[in-house]
């Protein structure tokens, strides 16, 4: 099962992408390990990046005129691409923390979180195993 632990800098030195809930969440793995930067998104943020390169883009074409020829390469590209367009770093909004607020929080958290985690989901299956 899971354990929550502290964040700490050996946690997240191999780690390809980050993915967090809230800005305070990022700024927290930023100060901890300052290399990752550009690899550290609000859930929110980096399923809205993964939309906005898609619909101006074929990811597989991106991705493979970039290299990408796994699921690592994927993942280590996807930052990147998702960058250097020019709605692929909007601001996101966070996601509501349910911590001791009851089940009608949880569910609210989930409610917002969902479409974040099937577009993600949806873009990895995209792909030929």
């Amino acid at each position: 099962g899971f354990r929550a632990r502290a964040l700490n800098h050996p946690m997240l030195r191999d780690q390809t992408v980050v993915l967090v809930m809230e800005a305070g969440h990022r700024e927290v793995v930023i100060d901890e390990a300052p290399a990752m930067h550009r690899r550290t998104f609000a859930i929110l943020g980096f399923a809205a990046g993964l939309d906005a390169v898609g619909s101006h883009a074929e990811w597989a074409a991106l991705l493979e005129s970039a290299g990408a020829d796994d699921v690592r390469s994927r993942w280590a590209l996807a930052p990147g691409i998702i960058a250097a367009h020019p709605e692929g770093r909007a601001p996101a909004s966070d996601v509501p923390d349910p911590f001791m607020k009851g089940n009608d929080a949880f569910d609210r958290m989930a409610a917002t979180i969902a479409p974040a985690v099937r577009t993600i989901v949806e873009w990895e299956g995209s792909f030929p195993r």
